[in-house]
């Protein structure tokens, strides 16, 4: 086992090029939709490494604006799944939402007849 302090000045002193490295894939999401933070009602941010403080102090400056923490990683994955499937659901009627998503990686998502038996 290892351990060791260090304490919060030195951390965030050395985290300087991380935290500018944290606003990389920020800056290019943003890009790509032709969005600013400022067309943004609500930011949250959701995840261990938000919680850091420097790490939001860096967010929330770079942004402009408080940041949001009030869901979980695993309630705000399994919420953004049900509202996409009711969404893409012909079963299901919702409010419309605009989803936003950038992804360096394509992804495909159809929705069509189950069937229920394993044979069919």
């Amino acid at each position: 086992d290892v351990s060791g302090s260090i304490n919060r000045k030195d951390f965030e002193e050395a985290a300087v090029p991380v935290l500018e490295a944290i606003l990389q894939p920020i800056k290019q999401a943003m890009a790509a939709s032709g969005k600013s933070a400022a067309d943004f009602k609500t930011i949250e941010l959701v995840g261990g490494t938000t919680r850091i403080p420097c790490v939001k102090r860096a967010l929330s400056k770079f942004l402009g604006q408080e940041l949001s923490y009030h869901c979980d990683a695993d309630e705000s994955c399994a919420k953004g799944l049900v509202l996409q499937a009711a969404m893409l659901s012909a079963s299901f009627r919702t409010r419309s939402y605009q989803v936003e998503d950038i992804s360096p990686h394509p992804i495909e998502v159809s929705w069509g007849p189950v069937n229920k038996s394993p044979n069919a």
